[in-house]
C-alpha cells in the first residue's frame, strides 16, 4: 500500500513465514473458536459492504477493502505476539555479529547476555561509532572488576540528583521498554468486600495508536464488556465485564533460538549433523502500488525460517 519504500518491512514478514504458522492453527482451531471468528469475519465485511463510505485512510492511500477472513484475525495476534514480546533476537543475532569482529569477551560486554559485566547501560543501544565513548570503554577494559567506592558515590549522586537510575534514563533515551504491571487484593482486604485488580499495560508510542477502547453490549440484563483491543480480533484482550476483571501481562523474554547455519556452495541444502539436508523453498509474491510485483524466495530448515539469506552466503541465521 506504501509503495517501495515499505518493500523491505514486507521482506522481512515474509521471510518469517507466520501464514504457515496460521495456517496450521486454523486447521486446529476448536469448532466454538473457529465460529466465534467465522460470526466477526462476517460482520466486519457486512459492514463494509453496507457502509456508504470508508475511513479515509482508504482514499488517502487509494486502496480497497479486501474480504476479511479468520485467518486475518490470528495473523493480527500473530504479529502482536511477536512485536510485543519477542524482542532480543536481535540482540543475540548482533552480539554473534561482534563475536567474530571483537572477540568473545568484549561482544558479551558490548550486548550483555544480563547486566551484571556489562560495559553500556543494559537498555542501551549503540546506534553508530560517533555514541561510543573509546575513553570510557578503555577505562572500564583496564578494570573489568566491579567499580571502585568513589565511583559508586559519584554514581550514586547523579541518580539522586535526577531521581533516575541509570537504566532508566537509558530506556526513556532509547524508546522505552515494553511490559505491564499488574496487582490483586483479595475481597478480605477492600472495603467493598469484593476482589480487586490494578493493572497497568505500557507500551512504545505509535501512530495510528495500537490498542483503543471499547464497550461491547450483548442482549441480556447489563451484559457488556469494557477494556482494550485492537482492531481486527474479536476480543476484550484486558478490561471487565460485570462480573469480573482481567488482564495481561507483557514482558520482554528470550523466547526465539537462533541458529546459525552452513549452505552448500548451490545454496540448495544446509548441514545437518555429517550430512545434508534439503532445504524447503517456496515463492512469495508481493504487491508494490506503483510499480511492479516483487517476486521472492523464503526459504525454511527443520528449525525454522531463514532469515536475511543473500547470494554467494555460506552461514545464515535461522529463527525459531
Amino acid at each position: 500500500m506504501f509503495g517501495k519504500e515499505a518493500l523491505g518491512l514486507d521482506q522481512f514478514f515474509r521471510s518469517l513465514q507466520f501464514e504457515s504458522v496460521v495456517e496450521k492453527e486454523f486447521a486446529a482451531l476448536d469448532t466454538a473458536i473457529r465460529k466465534l471468528l467465522e460470526a466477526y469475519a462476517a460482520g466486519v465485511n457486512n459492514y463494509v459492504a453496507t457502509a456508504t463510505s470508508l475511513p479515509i485512510e482508504f482514499n488517502l492511500m487509494g486502496v480497497s477493502f479486501a474480504q476479511w477472513t479468520v485467518k486475518d484475525s490470528l495473523m493480527i495476534m500473530k504479529t502482536l505476539a511477536f512485536l510485543d514480546s519477542s524482542t532480543h533476537w536481535q540482540l543475540t543475532a548482533l552480539r554473534f555479529s561482534l563475536r567474530s569482529l571483537l572477540g568473545r569477551n568484549l561482544a558479551e560486554r558490548l550486548v550483555p547476555l544480563n547486566g551484571l559485566h556489562s560495559i553500556l547501560p543494559q537498555y542501551s543501544v549503540i546506534s553508530t561509532m560517533e555514541d561510543v565513548d573509546l575513553k570510557f570503554f578503555n577505562k572500564k577494559l583496564a578494570s573489568p572488576a566491579s567499580r571502585t567506592a568513589s565511583e559508586e558515590r559519584r554514581s550514586s549522586d547523579r541518580r539522586g540528583k535526577t531521581g533516575e537510575s541509570n537504566k532508566t534514563v537509558a530506556a526513556r533515551k532509547h524508546g522505552g521498554v515494553r511490559g505491564a504491571n499488574a496487582w490483586a487484593v483479595r475481597g478480605k482486604s477492600t472495603e467493598s468486600g469484593s476482589a480487586m485488580l490494578v493493572f497497568d499495560f505500557f507500551t512504545d508510542h505509535r501512530v495510528p495508536a495500537e490498542y483503543y477502547l471499547v464497550c461491547v453490549k450483548y442482549p441480556g440484563k447489563g451484559q457488556k464488556v469494557m477494556g482494550a483491543t485492537v482492531a481486527g480480533v474479536p476480543v476484550v484482550l484486558f478490561g471487565r465485564n460485570e462480573n469480573v476483571s482481567w488482564g495481561m501481562t507483557d514482558s520482554a523474554i528470550e523466547n526465539m533460538d537462533l541458529y546459525s547455519v552452513k549452505f552448500s556452495p548451490d545454496g540448495k541444502r544446509y548441514r545437518y549433523g555429517q550430512g545434508w539436508k534439503e532445504l524447503e523453498v517456496h515463492e512469495e509474491i508481493i504487491k508494490v502500488k506503483g510499480s511492479n510485483d516483487y517476486i521472492m524466495k523464503v526459504y525454511r530448515t527443520r528449525h525454522g525460517p531463514v532469515l536475511n539469506i543473500t547470494a554467494g552466503s555460506s552461514v545464515d541465521t535461522i529463527l525459531k
